[in-house]
């Protein structure tokens, strides 16, 4: 097959079919295996405070809720992180 074909199959850039093709080459398909840690680490908010802050963005809104909480705590997540979750419902 051609990188162009490749391309087409998989729905990604020429760039990741040539990195790809690199990685192989380095190391054959275990190098193409995801290797651990890579990625972000999820951010854990704990399940009662979540769930406080998810009843409180149903009465005022998420950015005000996320502002009223945030002055009582340390916050350990942004707000797009918190408002993902809450839209997300996980």
């Amino acid at each position: 097959m051609t990188v162009s074909e490749l391309v087409e199959v998989f729905s990604v850039h020429r760039r990741t079919i040539y990195n790809w093709l690199n990685r192989f080459e380095e190391g054959g398909i275990e190098r193409l295996m995801d290797q651990p840690g890579r990625g972000n680490k999820p951010i854990a908010i704990p399940e009662p405070l979540f769930q406080e802050l998810k009843q409180r963005a149903k009465a005022v809104g998420i950015s005000k809720a996320y502002r009223e909480m945030d002055q009582h705590l340390e916050f350990m997540a942004s707000f797009d992180t918190i408002r993902r979750r809450l839209k997300s419902g996980n």
